[in-house]
């Protein structure tokens, strides 16, 4: 039967935050309909449990099916393409070394577990894969669509929970092999692997422990739900796209830890079986729900294995230290304000310790980058477990030493360093945990403009924090001898007196600015882009543009800033994806704002570079389409673009005066 198409696309994108961070919505998956008619073999499937937090899966697979099913995988469902569609344009780096990405697996997880990592290898080769993690319902490839007239005789068909979608190449006949590493918040443990396909055939399941303890699995097929009716907050959201009244929205974030514990209430099911049964009956309502992973397992109609462990202390283990370090290289000059982010989780050192005796613990734990920080240290106290009080035997504390005095203005390139994390037993003398981690430091000049912390799976917009190299002095007084030489081309002859009125402003940067030309200060056509796919760009700090007497146009914002900021003056920093510009006055009011084009600098007078400021920013902070073009500065996301008041930044907390 051909489904039809749904009356409106039945997709739910949502996302809240500020302008400093954002977090996603649940939204849904829709499969495609070809999928049905494919088939997976899985070689291998692995769990390995490390720790009480970390648990890494792998496995190697296979898919096969008719070959025109790739090139023709959404024909007649184009709107399902659209959740791919939009999940790669939020990782466009990736995308575009894609020649058919798809969906390849999901995994099911449980309220305190989530995904932290992934690896993909097709034939031997690592290849790109990206993973949604916001999806709480998978629709299978038979579900009839959402947002149509359903036949009496159809049904929706789906799992109705939190789950991680990944996507790559879809390719058939190739050997796929995965890593992932999943965290837990809880030590809990409890997944369910899918492949959506018409047949999955699990070849070998193995379960094994690299750490201390000993493990019990156990493994339950489940299958979806079929029903003619979506989940309560599922179906308000198709509402309110099919509905003319003005409807509330439900926001429902993708935070890691969301969902349910467990993740599929069995024991519910298997009691609701059970009424009326006889024990003949009960235990063979058991032995069906339960897999026997020693021996290869067929799955039909989208079913699923549901895996959980139990997990064994040693009765002579006392205590447990897992430390987990960043994943990503330190930006150095904002790496300590960035580990301030609210809900910012990918800290760059976190301890995790358990106490598995029954005596309380005074422990002093240590961090330090060697030869770059200085070194941190905090005594914590942690309770016995099963005390009488029921207090928790378990502390989390995140580190983040400062680095040394004069370490930073020396990073001037990329460094590999080591840092050293240690935990003391105060009481006994005792060296409970040290280890050597590797660390990356980027050079002092790399700025990052945006952050994706998948442990939060939050998005952070970093582009306030280009506040960090704006300063209003340096060690070689550089600056200070751009604002004297400037005075004479003030008409008063004297720069940083009469700054009450938007003139005064205007007279004291035409003064810099024709003291810059005339000292040969000229714009380098160097590429720029506000945002870099989360990667990082060098942003020349203003003592180094005075010498190099040249710079980019944030390298030349910047040094205009700081000019002004030895003044006790403030300025609104405009950034699209690919330019910056700088403004000054009241960002309320477009009428009371002064712009000015810093890549005019030696190639054009100051009204030039000040009337061409004020086009650029008409063309990039003005909403056309009415009668007349409205300006919104509370609104600071515009098609890419943003402005970064210096200061908001500086008096948010975040973002202090960088001393030369």
């Amino acid at each position: 039967m051909t489904k039809p198409v749904p009356r409106t696309y039945p997709f739910t994108n949502s996302f809240s935050g500020g302008n400093l961070s954002q977090i996603r919505g649940v939204t849904e998956h829709y499969h495609p309909a070809k999928y049905d008619n494919l088939e997976c073999l899985i070689k291998f499937f692995k769990v390995e449990i490390k720790n009480f937090r970390q648990m890494e899966v792998s496995f190697s697979f296979l898919i096969n099916g008719p070959e025109d099913v790739i090139q023709n995988l959404y024909e007649g469902e184009n709107w399902k393409f659209m959740r791919t569609d939009n999940l790669l344009e939020r990782f466009p780096k990736q995308s575009k070394l894609f020649f058919a990405p798809a969906p390849l697996f999901s995994l099911m997880l449980n309220k305190y577990l989530q995904v932290v990592g992934v690896d993909l290898f097709r034939s031997g080769k690592k290849v790109e894969v990206v993973y949604d993690a916001d999806a709480d319902i998978l629709l299978m490839p038979s579900s009839f669509p959402p947002l149509t007239e359903m036949p009496g005789d159809e049904n929706y068909v789906y799992y109705n929970k939190k789950s991680s979608v990944f996507y790559s190449d879809l390719c058939f006949g190739e050997k796929y092999e995965a890593r992932i590493l999943l965290e837990a918040n809880a030590a809990t443990f409890e997944f369910a692997p899918l492949f959506p396909f018409g047949r999955v055939l699990f070849e070998k399941i193995s379960v094994v422990s690299s750490g201390e303890y000993d493990i019990e699995p156990i493994a339950w097929r489940v299958k979806p739900e079929t029903t003619k009716v979506f989940p309560e907050w599922f179906q308000y959201q198709l509402d309110k796209l099919e509905s003319y009244e003005p409807r509330m929205p439900r926001f429902r974030p993708a935070l890691p830890y969301r969902g349910t514990f467990p993740l599929f209430n069995l024991e519910q099911e298997l009691k609701s079986a059970f009424d009326g049964a006889s024990k003949e009956e009960i235990l063979k309502i058991i032995k069906k729900k339960e897999a026997d992973i020693s021996k290869p397992i067929q799955l039909g109609d989208y079913e699923t294995l549901r895996f959980g462990f139990g997990i064994l202390i040693p009765e002579d283990k006392n205590i447990d230290v897992i430390v987990r370090t960043i994943q990503r290289s330190l930006p150095s000059r904002i790496y300590e304000q960035i580990q301030k982010l609210p809900n910012y989780r990918d800290v760059l050192v976190e301890y995790d310790i358990f106490n598995l005796s029954k005596n309380k613990l005074r422990l002093r734990v240590e961090t330090e980058i060697c030869g770059y920080s200085e070194k941190e240290t905090k005594t914590i106290f942690i309770h016995g477990i099963h005390n009488q009080k029921e207090q928790k035997a378990r502390n989390i504390l995140a580190q983040c030493p400062r680095l040394k005095k004069d370490v930073l203005e020396n990073l001037a390139v990329p460094v590999k360093a080591t840092m050293l994390c240690r935990v003391i037993d105060e009481d006994r003398k005792e060296v409970l945990f040290e280890e050597n981690f590797n660390v990356d430091i980027l050079a002092n000049d790399e700025m990052v403009w945006e952050l994706q912390d998948l442990r939060s799976n939050q998005t952070y917009n970093l582009r306030d924090f280009v506040c960090a190299w704006i300063t209003p002095t340096d060690k070689k007084g550089l600056l200070d001898k751009v604002r004297s030489g400037a005075r004479a081309f003030h008409p008063d002859n004297a720069l940083g007196h009469k700054l009450n009125t938007l003139g005064d402003l205007i007279a004291h940067v035409r003064a810099l600015y024709d003291y810059l030309a005339k000292n040969g200060m000229t714009y380098l056509n160097q590429p720029f882009s506000s945002k870099t796919s989360m990667g990082s760009q060098r942003v020349i700090l203003p003592e180094r543009v005075l010498e190099n007497n040249a710079g980019n146009c944030i390298d030349l914002t910047v040094l205009f800033s700081s000019l002004l900021e030895g003044f006790g003056v403030y300025s609104l920093i405009f950034l699209t994806p690919t330019h910056a510009f700088i403004g000054w006055g009241d960002k309320s009011d477009k009428d009371k704002m002064v712009f000015l084009e810093t890549t005019l600098l030696g190639y054009a007078d100051f009204d030039t570079a000040m009337a061409r400021g004020r086009e650029v920013f008409e063309d990039n902070f003005l909403m056309n389409g009415g009668p007349t073009p409205v300006f919104m500065p509370d609104l600071r996301r515009i098609n890419g673009n943003f402005i970064v008041d210096t200061r908001d930044a500086r008096h948010s907390g975040f973002m202090s005066v960088r001393k030369g």
